[in-house]
């Protein structure tokens, strides 16, 4: 049996053991109440509360806080221990990590953020808002690969942003998959991007069997949203939820 992907956000939190055949994503809205702020901020550690302190603006501040808190449940929830007790690490590049088996990333845009969690793989994750105007052509010119920058510049104008945050995302999702951020050149290794295209690595420029090694997802929360999540290795099953604090104690 193939590797399934249920692309509904799944609100129904049973039977929530991670397998090794899986990846779960969750999506989190990040607009959090002041009670909620409060509850979050006292699982923070030392750290993370001066980054969340240097934010300049009170809602950037919040958005952080909303993210890290869930980010720590959800470990704690994983591992088995107290979400304040979790050490996070970070490789190059500011990758967060945990001392582990267990594998995960973030992503957030606008008010919504995403983290993905499986084990003994390494994992990117990406999600964009795709309700803004940019210059996409021109981007696109600038840092992807040839045949990315003809899709992206021949796409019928009532769906460039679709082909363009398709390649984008999936883009940032293997280099974050590789640790390696936006220093790692987006023009040398080529992405699917076209809506009815498989979400696939097509080539890269090292080594032609490098695509091999790589399996590529893409998904929507709602429709202002579109992401991508990339693991080194075969196909897992992926299941998609929503986060509600209600349920999970803090």
């Amino acid at each position: 049996m193939s590797p399934k992907i249920n692309t509904e956000w799944d609100t129904q939190k049973e039977n929530l053991a991670l397998d090794s055949d899986q990846i779960h994503v969750w999506s989190v809205h990040l607009d959090i109440d002041t009670q909620t702020q409060i509850k979050y901020w006292r699982i923070l550690s030392e750290e993370e509360r001066k980054r969340a302190d240097a934010f300049k603006f009170v809602q950037d501040k919040i958005k952080y806080i909303a993210c890290r808190g869930v980010l720590r449940q959800l470990l704690g929830f994983y591992l088995k221990m107290k979400a304040s007790e979790v050490e996070i690490g970070y490789i190059k590049n500011g990758k967060p990590y945990h001392d582990s088996n267990l594998e995960f990333n973030v992503s957030h845009s606008h008010d919504w953020a995403v983290i993905g969690f499986t084990l003994d793989t390494i994992l990117g994750i990406d999600i964009e808002y795709i309700e803004r105007k940019i210059e996409y052509r021109e981007i696109a010119h600038r840092f992807f690969s040839a045949p990315e920058v003809q899709k992206v510049s021949f796409a019928p104008d009532d769906r460039i942003a679709n082909f363009f945050f398709n390649c984008w995302t999936r883009k940032e999702a293997f280099i974050k998959a590789l640790g390696d951020g936006l220093s790692f050149p987006l023009d040398c290794f080529e992405v699917s991007c076209a809506p009815e295209e498989e979400p696939e690595l097509l080539k890269t420029t090292w080594d032609e069997r490098e695509v091999e090694n790589w399996s590529l997802w893409g998904f929507e929360k709602d429709v202002e949203y579109i992401g991508a999540l990339t693991i080194r290795g075969p196909r897992k099953n992926v299941f998609f939820f929503t986060w509600d604090q209600n349920d999970f104690n803090l």
